[in-house]
C-alpha cells in the first residue's frame, strides 16, 4: 500500500465511469479543494450521484469525448492555467475507459515534465474481489498512488 500523498490539493480531476463510489471514495481521501470530473454523455447520472454524495465540495463537470482525448486535454490545460505557479493537483485514474485513464496518465507526465504545476496519479486498488457480485469486497480497497517515471 501507498499513502504518501498530501493533503494539499488545490483541485483533483477524476475520470468518470458508471459507479459512482470509487469516484467519491478517492475524492473523500484526496481532499482537495475542488474537484473535477472529466465525464462522457453517458455518465452524467454517475456525475449527479457523485454531487448529491458530496454537497459541501466545489465540483465541476467537463464533458469530454470517450475516444478522442483533446477535449479532455483542453479542459484540463484550460484549468491549471488558472492556477498559482507551484499548485499540487491530484489525477483520479480509477474509472472511465482505458483510453481516458491512458490520457491522464499522459497529462500528469506532461505536466510534470513542464515544471509548472506538480500532479500526482492515483487509483483506486483493493485486495479482495468477490467473483459472484464482480466488484472489490467492501473494506478491502485502498488509494494508491503511482510512482511517476524518473
Amino acid at each position: 500500500m501507498n499513502h504518501q500523498f498530501t493533503d494539499n490539493y488545490e483541485l483533483s480531476f477524476h475520470t468518470i465511469g458508471r459507479s459512482p463510489q470509487p469516484i467519491i471514495m478517492v475524492a473523500k481521501q484526496l481532499k482537495a479543494k475542488e474537484i473535477h470530473l472529466l465525464h462522457t454523455v453517458d455518465t452524467i447520472s454517475t456525475c449527479q450521484e457523485v454531487e448529491k454524495e458530496l454537497p459541501n465540495k466545489t465540483i465541476i463537470r467537463h464533458e469530454i469525448d470517450r475516444i478522442k482525448p483533446a477535449k479532455m486535454y483542453k479542459a484540463v490545460n484550460t484549468v491549471l492555467q488558472t492556477l498559482p505557479t507551484g499548485s499540487i493537483v491530484a489525477f483520479d485514474a480509477t474509472s472511465g475507459t482505458n483510453k481516458m485513464v491512458a490520457a491522464v496518465s499522459m497529462l500528469v507526465f506532461q505536466i510534470n515534465s513542464k515544471g509548472k504545476h506538480k500532479a500526482d496519479l492515483f487509483f483506486m486498488d483493493f485486495k479482495e474481489y468477490d467473483p459472484k457480485l464482480r466488484r472489490p469486497v467492501t473494506g478491502s480497497e485502498y488509494l494508491w498512488q503511482f510512482e511517476l517515471p524518473s
